[in-house]
C-alpha cells in the first residue's frame, strides 16, 4: 500500500530549473569560459558548484569563491518570479489528504522557503527536506535518512523526479520512480510521464493497489 508521495522541486513542481540553467551559463558566458551544453544541462543532476569548479579547472582560470556566491545570489532573486509547473497544484490537491506528502529537494532551504512561499506550496507538505538539512553530499543519502526517520518502507513510497541523478537516488533506495518529462526524454524511471496531471492518475491508481 502507498503511505508516501516524495516529490522533487525544482523542474518537477516549479519551474526553477530553467531559471538555473539560464543563470548558470550566464555567469559561464560573464566569465569567458569555454563550455558545452551538456556541461551545462549536468547541473541538474549536480551541483552548480561542483560543475562551476570543474569548467573553470578545464579552462585553466582559478575558481573564486565570490564568483558561485554572486551566481546565487543572482539565482535567488530570479526565482521569486518562478511558477508552478502544469497541474503541480492540481496533484497535490488530489493526494494531500490520502498520503504523506514530503518534499525532498536538492536545493537549499533559504531558496526552497522563498520558492514555497511564493507559490503557495508550503501548506502541502508534511515534511521538507533540503540539501543543508543535513549537509547531503548525495541525494540517495537523503532519501535514505527519510525513509528511517518516517518508518517508511521503500515499497510504501513513490518518487517524482525530472532528472536521471533523482531517479536513480530513489531506485537506489528500492523506491518506485515516475519521471516528468520537462527537461528529458527518458531519465531511467520505473514510469515515464509527460506531465503532472498523468502522474497523478498513475499515483491514485497504485494507492488503490494493496
Amino acid at each position: 500500500m502507498i503511505k508516501a508521495i516524495l516529490f522533487d522541486m525544482d523542474g518537477t513542481l516549479v519551474d526553477t530549473g530553467s531559471i538555473g540553467f539560464e543563470v548558470f551559463e550566464e555567469t559561464l558566458k560573464n566569465n569567458n569560459l569555454k563550455y558545452t551544453e551538456e556541461e551545462v544541462m549536468s547541473i541538474a543532476n549536480r551541483s552548480f558548484t561542483q560543475v562551476l569548479k570543474e569548467i573553470f579547472e578545464k579552462n585553466n582560470k582559478e575558481y573564486k569563491q565570490k564568483i558561485r556566491d554572486d551566481m546565487v545570489v543572482d539565482y535567488t532573486e530570479r526565482i521569486k518570479k518562478a511558477n508552478t509547473l502544469p497541474y503541480a497544484k492540481e496533484l497535490l490537491e488530489a493526494i494531500h489528504d490520502k498520503a504523506i506528502t514530503i518534499l525532498a529537494t536538492f536545493s537549499l532551504t533559504p531558496q526552497v522557503s522563498i520558492v514555497l512561499a511564493n507559490n503557495d506550496l508550503d501548506k502541502y507538505f508534511d515534511k521538507i527536506v533540503c540539501a543543508d538539512t543535513k549537509d547531503y553530499e548525495e541525494k540517495k543519502d537523503m532519501l535514505k535518512d527519510i525513509l528511517t526517520e518516517t518508518s517508511l518502507k521503500p515499497e510504501e513510497c513513490i518518487l517524482i523526479e525530472d532528472s536521471h541523478y533523482g531517479v536513480k537516488s530513489g531506485q537506489h533506495n528500492g523506491i518506485f520512480t515516475i519521471g516528468v518529462k520537462h527537461y528529458f526524454d527518458d531519465i531511467g524511471a520505473d514510469v515515464m510521464v509527460d506531465d503532472l496531471e498523468a502522474a497523478k492518475t498513475i499515483i491514485l491508481e497504485k494507492m488503490k493497489e494493496e
